[in-house]
């Protein structure tokens, strides 16, 4: 799948207005911190998993699931409304959530859930601390070493 979510790697990443939204929709701190700190790349089986997508559309089918949008709410049809009741049939005609299910229970997050809690699931535990967590031996570990060391120190204190 060529569809991915992420942000630049420098440390730490409040693009876009994600900092605000993320820990609303995401079901552990642990994991906005270690989005925050390492900038990981979700594939759209960690987004589901996440709760940043409740829906999969591929790339290919998204001029498409644009225009019937626009159909649905252009001037004709807005005595229809403009609420969910117009757009959640649309969305859910493209969902193809159910042919990655299988990706979802197996996607990087949902294999490392317990990894990320451990280490970055206290707010209060200074980086230095964290980074020491990480240093198990672990593949998770020395990936996310590996990730944290090509980041900026101040900007991960920050």
């Amino acid at each position: 799948l060529e569809e991915q979510y992420g942000m630049e790697a420098i440390g730490f990443f409040p693009d876009v207005g994600a900092l605000y939204q993320m820990p609303k929709l995401m079901p552990s701190t642990a994991m906005v911190s270690y989005l925050v700190l390492t900038g990981h790349r979700l594939q759209p089986a960690d987004l589901l998993y996440s709760g940043l997508a409740t829906h999969y559309v591929p790339s290919k089918d998204l001029e498409t699931m644009e225009e019937a949008l626009e159909m649905v709410l252009a001037p004709p049809n807005q005595h229809r409304g403009m609420g969910d009741d117009v757009i959640e049939p649309v969305l859910e005609s493209f969902n193809r959530t159910e042919e990655i299910k299988e990706k979802r229970e197996n996607c990087f997050l949902a294999q490392n859930a317990s990894a990320i809690d451990q280490a970055f699931g206290d707010l209060n535990r200074p980086l230095e601390q964290v980074v020491e967590s990480l240093d198990d031996g672990s593949t998770f570990g020395t990936q996310t070493l590996e990730t944290l060391q090509k980041m900026s120190p101040t900007a991960m204190k920050i």
